[in-house]
């Protein structure tokens, strides 16, 4: 809820829905994860031999990224991976302890 509140108070009247076209259920035959979605991009993160991949659209559609490790991403899309990095955990372990928040 608070997110969702920050949102309007950031964006504005601006409209915050995403084109269907820019969301797609499978990239390149890989199962999409998630779909990851700021003013500029939309950065999918999809299943991959050796764990996941990232590909990243423009809010217009136009393909910037396309199956990239996240060391890519960061490598070749720095502007992207730091928008990126803060939304996404590196540790699969990571998770919150409910019973230790107050």
């Amino acid at each position: 809820m608070l997110t969702l509140l920050v949102a309007l108070v950031v964006c504005g009247n601006e409209d915050l829905r995403v084109p269907a076209a820019a969301l797609a259920p499978a990239i390149e035959g890989r199962p999409v994860i998630v779909h990851l979605v700021n003013r500029d991009h939309v950065v999918s993160i999809t299943t991959g031999p050796s764990g996941p991949r990232y590909t990243a659209k423009t809010q217009g559609g136009t393909v910037v990224a396309t199956g990239l490790t996240l060391q890519q991403l960061r490598d070749q899309h720095p502007d992207i991976y730091r928008k990126l990095h803060p939304a996404i955990s590196a540790d699969a372990s990571a998770r919150l302890d409910i019973a230790t928040v107050d």
